[in-house]
């Protein structure tokens, strides 16, 4: 049995906190039965008519949107293209690296702004304040949420707090936002809520902005459910930074079945082709997908696949035949707009020869990853830095891409794709190329919900 207990050991050791915190107290020396209750836990998910809260589980509802908490009672505000047509509808609320899941129930919709009201029982007591006094023209904000997690499948978002820092401009804002941002709260410089997001800005063919729900029709639909709003904060002692932490226990993941169509607004998978290796080491494009490769019989070889179809259309063990162009060493990039610079810590500086900005502060708590690409695309719009794709006109990230570190990845030139060698998982030692939902002119549209 000595197999087993180690398998379930290290398996475990991955799950949410308190269930490795145990397996880290009793290690070798934990019963089976113990292991097994706590894999358990982790994996059942309650019926349909279960109303209680479902512990630190690990997501098994397709992901959907965000959603801010605005009152003690269990309440939680959201927006209806996060929840329309939902059957089963689980929130997951933090605090600090401990998760809950709840089943939630719609407690009120709004037809004509959106709004909805979901109620789930013990849930966190942070509750988002609110700004009370009107919005001033052209107001920095930032919007909070859990997008989707780009290139990668359907039900999968981000595993840490976004965040996304922008003008507001009447009900719109001057930045896209990756899908997934939907119900998340939009708050001005101290924390203070001014909106809820309506609809993001990254797919079809309309305006390239983000839109919200404005507080005073916020105020007026918490009012109708019975909910008084939080007195506001005003004010910052501890700095943004805390500040974010703060709000990342006030938001939560909306998890829902049957899943959101969310097809048309994130990276599309064109093709994938797997191949005979044991290991991608880079990938390249001159017209066709060039990949370099290795194996213990072959040694290193170049494969030659069809950009349009992935199909091979040669191999060369010619190691001559073309060389890796060293992007991972460049870190700095000249574009019209200004210089960007990756730091070793993984911090994207951007300088436009007035002043210097740091782009992580706008993005959220999460640094770049420094060992990735850093390349952009032909017309300066789009910035692949590592895992995520950079909006250039609003220094904003678009998406944060499903990478393992060490998988190489290239973007098209065009900026409209990207292609991946997976080096883990189930798709391991294949190619992937992702198309980018961006129209021809290279600006991301805006879909209706």
């Amino acid at each position: 049995m000595g197999w087993l207990r180690d398998g379930l050991v290290g398996t475990l050791r991955c799950a949410p906190s308190w269930v490795a915190a145990a397996v880290r107290r009793f290690g070798a020396r934990a019963p089976i039965w113990m292991l097994l209750a706590l894999a358990t836990s982790c994996a059942v998910l309650p019926g349909e008519g279960w109303r209680g809260p479902l512990g630190t589980q690990l997501p098994q509802l397709p992901h959907a949107g965000s959603g801010v908490i605005v009152g003690n009672g269990g309440h939680i505000l959201t927006h209806e293209s996060v929840i329309a047509g939902a059957r089963n509808i689980v929130v997951e609320s933090c605090l600090q690296e401990r998760r809950n899941r709840h089943v939630a129930s719609v407690v009120r919709r709004d037809p004509r702004t959106g709004l909805v009201m979901l109620r789930a029982d013990g849930v966190s007591d942070w509750v988002l304040p609110w700004r009370t006094s009107d919005v001033g023209a052209d107001m920095r904000v930032t919007a909070l949420g859990w997008p989707f997690l780009g290139a990668a499948d359907p039900n999968a978002h981000e595993v840490e707090f976004s965040s996304c820092t922008g003008t507001l401009v009447g009900n719109t804002l001057s930045c896209p936002l990756a899908a997934g941002y939907e119900g998340g709260p939009v708050v001005d410089v101290s924390g203070d809520g001014v909106g809820i997001v309506a609809r993001t800005g990254v797919a079809g063919n309309g305006a390239a902005h983000a839109r919200i729900v404005p507080w005073s029709q916020i105020a007026d639909f918490m009012r109708s459910c019975g909910v008084t709003p939080r007195e506001p904060v005003g004010r910052l002692p501890r700095g943004w930074r805390a500040r974010l932490a703060q709000l990342q226990n006030s938001t939560v993941q909306i998890e829902r079945l049957p899943r959101r169509t969310a097809a048309d607004i994130m990276p599309r998978l064109v093709w994938r082709t797997g191949l005979p290796v044991e290991g991608i080491s880079g990938v390249d494009f001159t017209g066709p997908v060039i990949v370099d490769t290795w194996s213990s019989s072959a040694g290193r070889q170049i494969w030659r696949l069809d950009r349009d179809t992935g199909r091979k259309l040669a191999t060369s063990r010619d190691s001559a035949s073309w060389q890796d162009p060293g992007l991972k060493g460049q870190r700095r990039i000249r574009t019209t707009a200004g210089i960007y610079e990756l730091d070793p810590s993984g911090h994207l500086l951007f300088s436009d020869g007035r002043t210097s900005t740091d782009l992580t502060l706008l993005n959220g708590l999460r640094r770049f990853a420094v060992g990735g690409a850093c390349e952009v695309s032909r017309d300066g719009r789009l910035l692949l830095v590592g895992d995520a794709m950079v909006w250039t006109a609003s220094n904003t990230v678009l998406w944060r891409l499903a990478l393992r570190p060490g998988e190489p990845i290239r973007m098209l030139p065009d900026g409209r794709a990207v292609v991946i060698g997976r080096t883990f998982g189930e798709a391991r030692n294949s190619v992937e190329l992702w198309r980018l939902p961006l129209r021809r002119a290279g600006t991301p549209g805006l879909r209706d919900n």
